[in-house]
């Protein structure tokens, strides 16, 4: 459980906690709880290992975000994978299996870095995702509208995400 008295643990490759020192170094230092503001410990996964966190295995994925590399998780039977723009063999064999893939799928139309809907159903299947639920789409995507494709294609076990949604793994 989070508290003022104790920074907040926020895991991440080297490059994403130096940048977060960087970019957001007021919610990073030692006075931060003081001022009211969160108070974050950056926390450096090691590439490619899996750690325990909070009592679940949890591995980093290197996945590309257009010409930058960035990081999905594979939590337990878990992957999570969003701002998703490919993904390389190697880091494809890291995510098969899953119960549960939740990735990017920004919008219909292709898009520099991110999938669009087309994509990440073509990544849920290549995985064999148990089930598989989008996020990060952006406004002219209808959450009722691409649930009806969905299942008018037979895609049963992919269906967009909602806020405040809350799954069992």
């Amino acid at each position: 459980m989070y508290s003022n008295d104790h920074p907040l643990p926020v895991y991440g490759n080297q490059a994403v906690c130096d940048d977060m020192k960087t970019r957001f170094g007021y919610v990073v230092h030692e006075q931060a709880a003081h001022d009211g503001l969160p108070h974050l410990e950056p926390r450096v996964l090691p590439s490619l290992s899996c750690v325990d966190i909070a009592g679940f295995p949890v591995t980093e994925i290197p996945i590309h975000h257009g010409k930058r590399i960035i990081s999905a998780f594979r939590i337990g039977d878990l992957v999570y994978a969003t701002d998703c723009s490919g993904i390389d063999q190697s880091s494809l064999q890291m995510m098969m299996h899953p119960s549960v893939l939740v990735i990017g799928a920004l919008r219909y139309a292709p898009h520099p870095t991110h999938f669009s809907i087309s994509q990440a159903i073509e990544v849920s299947k290549h995985v064999g995702a148990g089930r598989t639920l989008f996020i990060h789409m952006c406004h002219d995507v209808s959450h009722q509208k691409l649930c009806d494709e969905l299942l008018a294609a037979g895609e049963t076990t992919i269906a967009p995400a909602y806020d405040m949604m809350s799954i069992e793994v």
